[in-house]
C-alpha cells in the first residue's frame, strides 16, 4: 500500500478537480439509497451491498481525471483497533480523506466525547498515512446564539489540534441547512448568517495563529429555506454566495468545496457553474447530487426499483463506473459555462453525448 505525504496529500488537493464524498453514516446511507435513489435495499444486506458499491467506486479506474479525493467513514479505512483496511486506503486515484466526529443530534454540534477523542484519532490516522480529514458542524437561522458560537470555537479548537499535530489538515465543514424543516428564512437571511459564521471562523483562525497551518473549506450554497415557498434562483443564490465569501474575508489560497445540501441535482450545477463564471477557486464535493445515478446503474439498472437488492445481488460493477465518469463530465461541463440541466437524463445524454 503506498501511501502520501501531507504536502504531497495537499498538493494532489490543490488541482481543479472534485471531492467524491462517499462518508454516510449508515443511517443516512439507508435514506440515501431507499428514499432518495429508489433502490429497496433486504436490510440484512446492506452492510455488504454498500461495501461492494463504494470498493466499486474508489476503484473506477482513470476518476482521478476529474476527482481530487474522497471522503470516506472512518471504518472503511481502519479498524476498531487503528489497524489500516487497506482497501479504502488506495490513493492511486483519488487521495484518502477521512471523516471524523459525529453530531448531537438536539444542537447539530460535535459532541465534547468526539472532541476529547480528536488528538488521539489524528495521530492514529497519521500512522497509518491518513494526512486530511473532514469535519463537520450545522448552523441554521434561529439557532441559539451560544450554540453558534460554541459550533464556532469547537471549528477553532480541532484546527488548535491539527496545527500540534502538524501533518494532518481539515475540510472544515461548516453546513448551513437552508433545506431543512421550519427554515421559513429569506436567501439574505441565510447568506447573512452564512457570511458571519465564515467570517468569525476565518477572524478565529487569524487571532490564534492557527490560520497558517493548511486546511480546506467544505461549505453550502446561500438559498432560501426551503418552507420559505421562494423558489431557487441559481444566479442569485450563486451572487449570494460569491458575495458571503467575499465579505467574511476567506484567505485568498483556500480550497473551497461546495456541498449539494439537499438541492436538486440540476439547481446546484447550475449554482455552480455560475459562481464558476467568476471564481476558478471554488469546486464540488457533492454525495447524493454525484452517487443517486452512479448507485442507481450499479444496483438497479432497469430503473423500477421493484426488486429488492439481496446479499447475492450483482453489483453492476461496468455501468456504475461508467456513470460516475458521467457524473464527472457534468461537473466539468458546469466549470466551463456549458452545463444544462437536460444532460443530468442518462439515459439520452450517455458521456458520449454530451458536449466537449
Amino acid at each position: 500500500m503506498a501511501t502520501l505525504s501531507h504536502a504531497k496529500t495537499l498538493e494532489r488537493l490543490g488541482q481543479d478537480k472534485d471531492l467524491i464524498a462517499m462518508d454516510q453514516s449508515k443511517g443516512t446511507h439507508v435514506k440515501h439509497m431507499q428514499d432518495q435513489f429508489g433502490i429497496n435495499v433486504d436490510p440484512a444486506a446492506f452492510d455488504s451491498v454498500a461495501s461492494r458499491v463504494r470498493q466499486m467506486i474508489r476503484t473506477t479506474p482513470n476518476h482521478g481525471h476529474s476527482f481530487a479525493g474522497r471522503i470516506e467513514y472512518i471504518d472503511e479505512i481502519m479498524t476498531p483497533d487503528r489497524r489500516p483496511i487497506e482497501s479504502g486506503l488506495d490513493n492511486s486515484e483519488s487521495v484518502v480523506i477521512c471523516k471524523l466526529l459525529g453530531l448531537d443530534k438536539e444542537t447539530g454540534l460535535i459532541p465534547q466525547k468526539d472532541m476529547d477523542a480528536f488528538p488521539d484519532q489524528i495521530r492514529a490516522l497519521s500512522n497509518i498515512g491518513v494526512h486530511v480529514v473532514k469535519l463537520r458542524s450545522t448552523f441554521y437561522p434561529g439557532m441559539p446564539q451560544a450554540d453558534i458560537a460554541r459550533g464556532i470555537e469547537q471549528f477553532v479548537e480541532l484546527q488548535k489540534a491539527l496545527t500540534k499535530q502538524g501533518d494532518v489538515s481539515a475540510v472544515h465543514e461548516p453546513e448551513f441547512l437552508h433545506t431543512a424543516k421550519g427554515n421559513t428564512h429569506s436567501l439574505e437571511t441565510n447568506r447573512t448568517l452564512m457570511t458571519m459564521v465564515l467570517g468569525v471562523i476565518a477572524l478565529r483562525f487569524r487571532q490564534q495563529d492557527i490560520s497558517h497551518h493548511p486546511w480546506l473549506l467544505k461549505t453550502s450554497v446561500a438559498a432560501p429555506g426551503k418552507a420559505s415557498g421562494q423558489p431557487i434562483d441559481p444566479e442569485a443564490c450563486g451572487y449570494a454566495t460569491m458575495r458571503a465569501f467575499d465579505e467574511a474575508g476567506l484567505p485568498d489560497d483556500l480550497n473551497i468545496y461546495l456541498l449539494s445540501g439537499g438541492h436538486e441535482d440540476s439547481s446546484i450545477r447550475r449554482i455552480f457553474q455560475v459562481i464558476r463564471g467568476q471564481r476558478s477557486d471554488v469546486k464540488t464535493s457533492f454525495s447524493r447530487t454525484l452517487l443517486k445515478q452512479v448507485y442507481q446503474e450499479a444496483l438497479n439498472p432497469n430503473g423500477t426499483g421493484r426488486e429488492v437488492v439481496t446479499v447475492d445481488s450483482p453489483v453492476h460493477v461496468g455501468r456504475g463506473q461508467t456513470e460516475l465518469h458521467r457524473q464527472g463530465k457534468l461537473n466539468r461541463l458546469a466549470r466551463a459555462g456549458k452545463y444544462e440541466p437536460k444532460y443530468e437524463d442518462r439515459q439520452r445524454y450517455p458521456s458520449s453525448d454530451l458536449p466537449q
